[in-house]
């Protein structure tokens, strides 16, 4: 895992050395730079496969290709073995070197061989062709700034904050941020700044630049397989999801929370593995915020190297310490949770897994469950916007490009649980949750990989009927029949809990650092939101009130967000 960052059209040694400065949390191991007449490529590397043989830029035979990457290839062996017999000459052991021969095999096409997580850029030096690519789910991110200068590039919006003194807001970027807690891609909440869209190419050539995408999950296509059937398929490729990831020159980790998903992974991961596997989870020292009894079951019962964390329920600086590294804002507040147990498991490990998108493949929220069951229903699909801000009158914005990104994922044709399904796959998963998991882990050095993002499983949970994910009620029925004989029945039959985090006793208390941020000075810089509605909102909260806590939560990541990008 690593940060990457550079430009094409350009070539300016100290600005790469200021960009790729600004990702050494991302990769503390090693700094490397290639540098032309029309092209610059830097990275800040992350060992994890070949500690010694992979420092990048990694080139072809003469020299003429280059790469800098980002993520992991799970398959490269088996890519390696091909290459081989067509002839090409590897260097070293590293998953990267992969790419460059891969890419003078296919050219861009390339992407369509690879099962892995990855922001890559490769320089074509015979065509003068910059080419730019991320995973299908977005796992990893990439944004990109064209000037008229030049491209620019970075794992992190910070990088290009390098390349411009005065960065404008986009209101589109933050008026997505407001009324969803998030910025879906192609947004950010920067003019001129962009996401490359998951499961997309961004290519540069001579004077154009074009985005293309290789992979769209599409409709769903659900078959007439018997249950069982689709009980072995996902028992299968999950299983082998999970040994693809556990390849590393190091031990694996795992994050466990005690819940379905970290729970089978490090059961797979047990499995497969030929010492107890190294499993991190978190809690705050009160009860209902504390699930570490639940992942201490499941670490005894595998027998995992098991250490846990415990958050002092008062220590309300974690919230401005974690969200001014949101160079792209996501109002999460796990976060802070995950960070912490980030930044606990780095100590020992460079590689962990983690359980995110489990809930979006395999039917594991209430509203997948409610739309299951209204179906035929003529009612809007709510839920598609999870956290869509119910209050208007404090934000200082339309709402049409939210509408519209409803209009445009929903399809007539589809049930609500497709589209919700659909929606959140495309949207929540890589833009809210995966960019969390991405910058609350990197931020401490650590590779997180993600089995149940495997393109192959994501795919073959689009081909499974939706009483078989939602059965009598049971969300999530064919992951736990597919590993019902792995996990114990104290996992298996748990309720799903979300992980908790006390936001309200932060901002509530009177000693807390963020209640002296809820003044009409601090918001009224903002000017997207009535600063004198927010403060009434949180007099009423610190007297009972809670109808407004999340939007008052909004409101203090935002300005968290604010102070630390625009205002330092």
């Amino acid at each position: 895992m690593c940060g990457i960052a550079g430009g094409y059209n350009v070539s300016d040694k100290q600005l790469l050395d200021d960009m790729t400065g600004r990702l050494e949390h991302r990769g503390p191991d090693d700094t490397g730079y290639y540098v032309s007449d029309n092209v610059m490529l830097g990275i800040r590397r992350l060992s994890v496969i070949d500690v010694a043989g992979g420092h990048q830029p990694i080139f072809n035979e003469d020299r003429s290709v280059c790469v800098v990457f980002n993520g992991e290839i799970y398959n490269y062996r088996e890519l390696r073995e091909r290459l081989e017999r067509r002839g090409h000459t590897f260097r070293s052991e590293s998953d990267t070197e992969v790419l460059v021969h891969l890419y003078e095999e296919h050219g861009r096409d390339l992407v369509t061989h690879l099962n892995g997580m990855f922001a890559f850029a490769i320089w074509d030096q015979r065509s003068d062709r910059l080419l730019l690519a991320r995973d299908r789910l977005g796992i990893k991110p990439l944004y990109f700034m064209e000037r008229a200068d030049g491209l620019y590039f970075a794992s992190e919006i910070d990088s290009l904050l390098e390349v411009t003194a005065e960065p404008s807001l986009s209101s589109t970027g933050v008026g997505y941020f407001w009324h969803l807690d998030y910025i879906p891609a192609p947004y950010t909440p920067f003019e001129r700044i962009s996401k490359l869209e998951p499961g997309s190419l961004l290519v540069c050539e001579g004077d154009s630049v074009t985005s293309t995408s290789y992979w769209e999950l599409g409709a769903p296509r659900v078959t007439d397989r018997s249950e069982r059937d689709c009980v072995r398929r996902v028992r299968g490729l999950l299983e082998d999801a999970v040994k693809k990831r556990m390849v590393a020159d190091m031990p694996v980790g795992a994050f466990l929370s005690g819940g379905l998903d970290s729970s089978t992974i490090v059961g797979l991961m047990s499995r497969h593995s030929d010492r107890p596997v190294q499993t991190y989870s978190i809690g705050f020292e009160a009860a209902e915020f504390d699930e570490r009894g639940h992942a201490r079951t499941v670490a005894d019962y595998f027998g995992t190297d098991h250490t846990e964390y415990q958050v002092d329920l008062s220590d309300a600086s974690l919230v401005e310490e974690k969200f001014a590294t949101m160079g792209d804002p996501v109002a999460d507040p796990a976060i802070i949770p995950t960070s912490l147990i980030a930044e606990r498991a780095s100590q020992d490990s460079k590689v962990v897994t983690i359980g995110s998108g489990a809930d979006e493949l395999f039917g594991g929220y209430d509203s997948y469950r409610r739309e299951l069951y209204a179906a035929g229903s003529e009612r809007p699909t709510e839920a598609m916007l999870k956290y869509r801000e119910p209050d208007q009158e404090h934000l200082n914005m339309e709402t049409r490009a939210v509408d519209a990104l409803v209009e445009g994922t929903t399809k007539e044709s589809w049930s609500n649980f497709h589209n919700i399904t659909q929606f959140d796959i495309e949207y929540w998963l890589p833009d809210r949750l995966l960019q969390k998991d991405d910058r609350a882990t990197m931020s401490h050095s650590l590779e997180a990989r993600v089995p149940f993002l495997d393109h192959r499983l994501v795919e073959e949970s689009r081909r499974i009927p939706p009483e078989y994910l939602i059965k009598d009620g049971n969300k999530k029925h064919i992951l736990k029949q597919a590993f019902r004989q792995l996990l114990p029945d104290e996992i298996l039959e748990r309720k799903k809990s979300t992980f908790s985090v006390p936001i309200g006793n932060w901002m509530a208390a009177p000693d807390s650092p963020l209640a002296g941020r809820f003044t009409e000075e601090r918001f009224a810089p903002i000017e997207f939101v009535d600063e004198s509605w927010i403060v009434n909102r949180y007099r009423e909260f610190c007297n009972g009130d809670d109808s407004h806590k999340l939007t008052l939560w909004r409101a203090l990541v935002f300005q968290i967000w604010y102070e630390e990008y625009l205002m330092s």
